[in-house]
């Protein structure tokens, strides 16, 4: 482990984290677009910045990169490519798509600035109460922190590591390259034109295919390291999910007369999710809100310092140099600001 004395907030560290951002929130946007969950690129980050750090430090003798240099470099890098929980991939595209409007760089700069201000200003503000007194686990805060701990307790460990994530890049880009350029990902594609066993028939529409209904594998890499990422669990979910909703739903609400079906080669996931949409969110904000007040001891323990008085109040913001009075006011403002950006 390293001293405490070591250096931590210092330029390189920053501009290191701000060009890796730079680097990764394309991909969290492409990710976002193409199968609707963004990755905390905290641990990419830092490998990253840990492989090219240590290949000038041994070529041209620079400052060792250490730990807590590292820190501040994943704490930039992963802030910068979060920015698409702005809206960069769900509302603004649905906006985009429902309109036809296209917002300009000056009022998406607009928005995504007052957006992660005001996340920024809660987050400060709440830091004390939901980690340093509630102690609250975030998976993805944990995975990182044992992760660069790991790879500077052991430099082999570094070097598999970083060795891993390269050879997974070159590996992914290779592929692409020769899916896209010769043409092979629509071979790839299995024969979407396999008739369902469903009800359509009795309901006078005809028979559905798997290509009537969306569904197909995906030749992409994307998607076996997007399962690799959030194990097996999720994804065994997700797949459950998928096939109620498109192969039991779906044609029962064709069949009921809800939407209509499309043309006999067509794709019908238009008319289709208009109505799964409901039960899917429905679910999913259920589900969160549940999870979140089934423990009311650990909301009122969280929250109880910013309500217990002064000695409370200066306990949670003890190592947070902002007096109470700039989140006071600054919400308010910061928040008004988000609600008329999105009135405008």
């Amino acid at each position: 482990m390293e001293r405490t004395e070591a250096p931590e907030l210092t330029r390189r560290a920053l501009i290191t984290g701000a060009l890796i951002g730079a680097l990764l929130t394309p991909c969290n946007v492409y990710s976002g677009l193409k199968i609707g969950w963004s990755f905390n690129m905290s641990i990419a980050a830092a490998l990253l910045s840990y492989a090219f750090w240590q290949v000038a430090e041994r070529g041209l003798g620079t400052r060792h990169w250490g730990l807590l240099e590292n820190n501040i470099n994943q704490t930039t890098a992963s802030s910068a490519a979060s920015i698409i929980s702005g809206g960069l991939v769900a509302p603004i595209p649905a906006l985009t798509l429902i309109t036809g409007q296209q917002l300009g760089w000056a009022s998406m700069w607009l928005w995504v600035f007052a957006v992660s201000a005001l996340g920024i200003v809660v987050a400060v503000l709440l830091r004390g109460a939901m980690i340093e007194r509630t102690g609250l686990a975030f998976p993805a805060g944990v995975a990182t922190a044992e992760t660069v701990t790991q790879i500077y307790r052991r430099g082999r460990e570094a070097t598999l590591r970083v060795r891993a994530l390269a050879s997974a890049a070159l590996l992914a880009g290779s592929v692409k390259l020769v899916l896209d350029l010769g043409g092979v990902a629509a071979r790839l594609s299995p024969p979407l034109g396999i008739a369902l066993p469903a009800s359509l028939a009795r309901g006078g529409v005809g028979t559905a295919s798997f290509k009537n209904l969306g569904l197909s594998l995906d030749s992409s890499l994307l998607m076996l390291g997007f399962g690799a990422i959030i194990g097996p669990r999720a994804g065994v979910s997700l797949l459950a999910g998928a096939l109620i909703a498109w192969l039991g739903l779906a044609p029962w609400v064709i069949e009921r007369g809800w939407a209509e079906a499309g043309p006999a080669d067509g794709i019908w996931f238009g008319a289709l999710v208009e109505w799964l949409i409901w039960p899917g969110v429905a679910m999913m904000t259920t589900a969160s809100l549940f999870a979140f007040f089934s423990k009311p001891k650990m909301i009122f323990s969280a929250f109880a310092g910013l309500l217990g008085g002064r000695k409370a109040e200066e306990d949670c913001l003890k190592n947070i140099e902002l007096p109470m009075r700039v989140f006071v006011v600054g919400i308010p403002i910061v928040g008004a600001a988000v609600v008329y950006l999105a009135y405008k």
